[in-house]
């Protein structure tokens, strides 16, 4: 009789090995291992269910080795709340601190990954940063949009950073040149890889200043005027020999001799205007974001290049036509990743922009990927349905909108439960990763926290965005 009753509670799950348990949860981790601390999401979830897989969570450093915190417009990070109380109780001002402090204390001797963003005129709260100092000798990616003050505070942490190897700044509330400041983060990280040193105006880098960063560079983020453009990125490569990727942002018109052209052993390349790409040959390219004026720049780049572009992100302002967006794709028949950020007016959306892949079945036959990033005030739920529909081969479709003016994005409404079953019909005939995206309104619910797919990462100073993983490697 006992055998029987015994058998009838085995729980198989409870009798894996502690190590397989372990692996099984590390799977449950954000791919590109930005953690928000909920206690909906791993690892708080998995640590809650039981005795045994508490001690495995807690038993199991990697779970802890990543924190994404996000302020905005409180003192506190915004899922404090989420953690262990109920979200009515007042959340104290220490308590991100606090959070901080107790989750790497669980990572062991992992490297870490530090993502922290405020929004414009927020700062952070008290003490964060002097807990974050404490474990600077194991950041591994740190990634930080914060004010003056927070950076000052950032900036006499004196290292070393020995396994440091992806560092991104933005500051968010001061037209300061960053890059004309010593930041120990910089010149004392030997392993670093990729760096971002950013303001809100994109103050210019100074060669005095590049030439003075860590030469082992491969992704590096660069704001330059037009002025001596094509010799600055000519001095650019020769100090990083080992630069593949590039976020190049300049609005000033750039126009290269064909004689002088750079060719550059890229593999990413990323710029504001098209007319950018004049000054490029890059046979090695296989990730391009550019916001087009003409189809002419971008065919015209992709012909003497030679390359084989696998993702591309196109920006597309409301005076550019259709048939100059259908010129451009057709120049990138093997493309299988496409990203459309559509500026709109208060009458177009971005559905209008994607009759394009509709009326052209052959038009980028093998885009299995599709992003479209909507500022429209009214998006069209039902014309992404069609849209999705006669793309019989896409298998991952996202809609993300996101209004120019942010009043507007509070107020969107949601798809209707029509086109929610509709949506849900199309997920289940074709395994396709369906999801729709608005400042308030994430379908499926947990949308936002999927993650990307192929060489794409969220641009994590930028909501709505991606980028290539290249810049945030971790």
């Amino acid at each position: 009789m006992s055998s029987a009753r015994s058998s009838e509670t085995r729980v198989p799950a409870l009798e894996l090995p502690f190590e397989l348990i372990s692996d099984i949860f590390t799977l449950c981790l954000p791919f590109r291992r930005r953690v928000r601390p909920h206690r909906n999401r791993a690892p708080l979830n998995l640590s809650s269910v039981c005795r045994q897989w508490r001690a495995v969570a807690l038993g199991t450093p990697q779970l802890w080795a990543s924190v994404h915190l996000r302020f905005t417009g409180r003192y506190s990070y915004e899922g404090v709340a989420n953690l262990f109380r109920s979200s009515d109780e007042p959340v104290e001002e220490d308590q991100s601190a606090s959070l901080v402090d107790l989750w790497f204390s669980r990572a062991a001797d992992r490297p870490l990954s530090i993502s922290v963003i405020c929004n414009r005129k927020q700062s952070l709260p008290s003490n964060l940063m002097d807990v974050l100092s404490v474990y600077h000798s194991r950041w591994g990616r740190v990634e930080l949009a914060i004010p003056m003050c927070d950076f000052h505070v950032f900036s006499r942490i004196s290292g070393p950073f020995p396994f440091l190897k992806t560092l991104a700044i933005h500051v968010t509330d001061n037209h300061a040149p960053l890059s004309d400041r010593d930041v120990p983060a910089v010149c004392q990280s030997p392993n670093l890889q990729v760096l971002q040193l950013s303001d809100f105006l994109n103050a210019p880098m100074s060669l005095d200043v590049a030439s003075a960063l860590p030469h082992s560079l491969t992704a590096l983020s660069v704001s330059r005027d037009g002025i001596s453009m094509e010799s600055y990125l000519r001095d650019i490569f020769s100090l990083f020999p080992d630069l593949r990727d590039l976020d190049l942002f300049s609005h000033d018109g750039l126009v290269a001799h064909e004689e002088s052209r750079i060719i550059a052993p890229l593999r990413s390349l990323l710029v504001e205007e098209d007319i950018a790409l004049d000054l490029f040959i890059i046979p090695t390219l296989e990730h391009l974001r550019a916001w087009i004026s003409s189809p002419t720049p971008l065919v015209d780049f992709l012909a003497r290049s030679q390359c084989r572009l696998t993702t591309l992100t196109i920006g597309i302002d409301v005076h550019i036509s259709n048939d100059t967006l259908s010129t451009c794709l057709s120049a990138v028949p093997e493309l299988r990743i496409l990203q459309l950020d559509v500026r709109t007016t208060q009458i177009s959306n971005a559905m209008m922009r994607c009759q394009v892949l509709l009326e052209n079945a052959d038009l980028v036959p093998q885009l299995c990927v599709l992003y479209v990033g909507d500022w429209a005030a009214k998006p069209d739920y039902p014309g992404w349905v069609e849209l999705l529909r006669g793309r019989p081969n896409l298998r991952h479709a996202h809609l993300h909108v996101w209004p120019a003016h942010p009043h507007v994005g509070l107020h969107l409404t949601p798809p209707s439960h029509d086109v929610v079953e509709q949506l849900e019909a199309l997920r289940a005939e074709r395994m396709m990763n369906i999801s729709i995206i608005t400042p308030t309104i994430s379908w499926p619910w947990n949308a936002k926290d999927e993650d990307l797919v192929g060489d794409l990462d969220i641009n994590i100073f930028s909501p709505g965005q991606n980028r290539p993983y290249f810049f945030s490697p971790f």
